[in-house]
């Protein structure tokens, strides 16, 4: 239910979402009419970041289909240390940048406006890695498992670090991908987010 009314208001207008938890709690981020932007209600992100590790000093973040911004946004206002936004969409992109100038964030985030399976080999060639990564793929695209292979293979996720991956219910992912492990999952109206955990052994 809760995703259903999420797609029902992105479609027929602009609509106020907020950054619901930190230092920015409450501060507006624009979010596009369109059917390009697919963001998640404020309920399911503020459940998202209750179940991850409270603790946001020192993190670096990776977001990848970032869309207008809203986890990485939601991180830095929790107190990431930076985070790198992925997106391709142009109204997404603009949304996304005006999103950052917004909350003052232009220090602690990059944008790459490239497709997120191209930058994460780009990433890893850079030596990049992050204790939080955010995968929020159109659902049309079963893009989930080939994203988290991607990230398994290019070594993207740090030792314990954590991947949130939002998906569709008719989305079939693995328990596990090289060595991140699926230890929860929860259901949010058409969309299931489940959470790996980066581990040796």
């Amino acid at each position: 239910m809760l995703e259903d009314v999420n797609f029902i208001c992105y479609i027929v207008s602009n609509f106020i979402m907020r950054i619901t938890g930190g230092q920015l709690k409450g501060k507006r981020i624009f979010v596009p009419s369109g059917f390009l932007v697919r963001p998640p209600l404020a309920k399911i992100r503020e459940a998202i970041f209750q179940i991850l590790p409270q603790c946001w000093e020192g993190k670096r973040v990776l977001d990848l289909y970032a869309g207008c911004g809203s986890f990485g946004l939601e991180a830095l206002s929790r107190g990431a240390e930076s985070v790198i936004f992925v997106e391709k969409e142009r109204v997404a992109l603009s949304a996304l940048r005006k999103n950052v100038e917004s909350c003052r964030y232009r220090g602690k985030a990059l944008i790459l406006p490239m497709n997120a399976l191209r930058a994460i080999p780009y990433l890893g060639s850079k030596n990049e890695r992050f204790d939080v990564v955010f995968v929020d793929p159109p659902f049309e695209g079963n893009l989930s498992s080939e994203t988290m292979e991607a990230l398994d293979e290019n070594g993207l996720v740090r030792d314990d670090g954590w991947v949130v991956l939002r998906h569709s219910v008719k989305e079939i992912i693995d328990a596990s991908y090289g060595q991140m492990f699926l230890f929860d999952q929860r259901r949010y109206g058409r969309s299931l987010v489940s959470f790996f955990i980066k581990k040796y052994g």
